[in-house]
């Protein structure tokens, strides 16, 4: 008897699950057949932010009720299976020139970050990338934000990440 599977969505560059999806064709299609040009990740307020097809891939992993019902709260381990994250990006800050990460639990060195942020209406999203050091902050060099309100999307792997309005002064 065969496991139950369903496809997972997630950053090429954190490993951490955006969404899920079940499906009765065996193996994982292109990421671009599953989700357009971008997926679309929400926030509980019902903002959301575009994720570009480039930045994720697609898994078939065993099928877990909790992670259907908490997509973000997992991320795919070394050998691609689903895992819960331990920690999660608790607070994220801004202003125009730098964003700053909070995490739960102090990060290893050298860990992935990915940060995605709307830049608006009819402008591309904006994608920034780091490292993490022993700590439990992330400082990242940001540009081309406009002061205001942004959605972001802030993963680091290992930890759910963050998905919310920042105010960049």
């Amino acid at each position: 008897m065969s496991t139950r599977k369903m496809l997972a969505v997630y950053l090429l560059a954190t490993h951490g699950v955006l969404g899920v999806a079940t499906r009765k064709a065996p193996g994982p299609p292109p990421v671009g057949d599953l989700v357009g040009d971008a997926f679309l990740a929400r926030t509980p307020t019902d903002t959301g932010i575009a994720v570009p097809a480039e930045l994720l891939g697609v898994k078939e992993v065993d099928y877990a009720d909790e992670v259907i019902a908490q997509p973000a709260a997992h991320g795919l381990d070394d050998q691609n299976a689903i895992v819960a994250l331990a920690g999660q990006v608790s607070t994220v800050t801004g202003t125009t020139a730098q964003l700053s990460l909070v995490l739960s639990v102090a990060a290893a060195a050298d860990k992935a970050v990915q940060v995605v942020i709307d830049a608006g209406a009819g402008q591309a999203t904006l994608r920034f990338t780091t490292k993490t050091t022993a700590s439990t902050a992330v400082a990242l060099t940001v540009n081309g934000v406009s002061p205001g309100s942004h959605v972001v999307l802030a993963s680091v792997e290992g930890y759910a990440p963050f998905l919310g309005a920042v105010s960049f002064a």
